[in-house]
């Protein structure tokens, strides 16, 4: 299978199971849960979503901890995640 074929099967896998489950599903893949938002509209709703219901942290949490150690990045309340992003976003 070639990339473009990947790509195509996919976007093929997102439209019918979006015609099939609606424009935001979840399937399980690789043993981890992961969403499709298949409209423009469903992503507006997931990006415009208040921090209380959608959660980096949870996302990024199990990837970062063993790269950077815990209570640090994703690892700590949101408002301590706020100030220490202030010092990478500055030299980057």
């Amino acid at each position: 299978m070639t990339p473009l074929t990947a790509r195509i099967d996919r976007l093929v896998l997102c439209r019918v199971f979006g015609e099939q489950y609606g424009e935001v599903f979840t399937i399980l893949l690789f043993g981890r849960r992961m969403t499709y938002f298949v409209t423009p509209e469903s992503l507006d709703a997931f990006f415009n979503a208040r921090h209380e219901d959608v959660s980096a942290e949870k996302a990024y949490a199990p990837l970062t901890v063993p790269v950077f150690g815990k209570d640090v990045v994703y690892d700590v309340p949101y408002s301590v995640l706020v100030e220490q992003k202030k010092y990478v976003d500055c030299p980057l």
